[in-house]
C-alpha cells in the first residue's frame, strides 16, 4: 500500500494545475489468485487525501481483503489509474 500511495504522490506531484484546478480521480483494480475482482473507485480528491483522511484506509482495507481471499501461495494484481482534472484542463486550453 506504501508503494501504490508513493507512486500516486509522485504522479499527481507532475501534474499541471492551471488555475488551482488540483482534482484527481484514482480507479484500483485489485485480482486475487481466484480471479476474484474488486475495484475502489474515488473521485475529485484533492492532493491531500494521499497524506491524510481515509483513502489509505479504504486502500488498505481492499488489499488486506484481497490477501486474505487468495490461495495458498497465490498472487494478487493491483492496477491502478489515475486521472489528473489540471491535467485534462491544460490541455484543453487554447495555445497561448
Amino acid at each position: 500500500m506504501d508503494a501504490l500511495l508513493q507512486w500516486s504522490r509522485e504522479t499527481l506531484a507532475s501534474c499541471r494545475r492551471p488555475f488551482g484546478i488540483d482534482f484527481f480521480d484514482l480507479s484500483l483494480t485489485i485480482v486475487d489468485s481466484r480471479h476474484r475482482l474488486q475495484t475502489l473507485s474515488a473521485r475529485r480528491l484533492r492532493p491531500i487525501a494521499l497524506y491524510a483522511g481515509d483513502l489509505a484506509d479504504q486502500i488498505a482495507r481492499h488489499l488486506e481483503q484481497a490477501l486474505s481471499n487468495r490461495e495458498p501461495e497465490g498472487e494478487v494484481r493491483v492496477s491502478a489509474e489515475l486521472f489528473s482534472w489540471g491535467d485534462a484542463a491544460h490541455a484543453a486550453l487554447p495555445q497561448t
